[in-house]
């Protein structure tokens, strides 16, 4: 018999799902091709769920750069 309180279980193992077609694969930077900040930074968007959203709030920073004066088009 286990000892694990069957609420738990429950909440915990749950049967998978199928995930649509269109879902985005989970995958991090790849080290080996050297380090390039941007392409770092943008591999976050798949890297994981919270990974995901800082690339998203770094693609809008970046797309915002010019009107706040930061970002890739930063003027001195």
């Amino acid at each position: 018999m286990s000892t694990e309180p069957s609420v738990a279980k429950d909440a915990v193992l749950k049967r998978s799902e199928a995930l649509a077609e269109n879902t985005p694969q989970v995958s991090g930077y790849d080290f080996n091709e050297g380090l390039d900040y941007s392409k770092l930074f943008e591999s976050y968007v798949n890297t994981g769920f919270q990974a995901t959203n800082l690339g998203l709030a770094i693609r809008e920073i970046n797309r915002m750069g010019p009107a706040i004066g930061s970002g890739p088009n930063r003027q001195p």
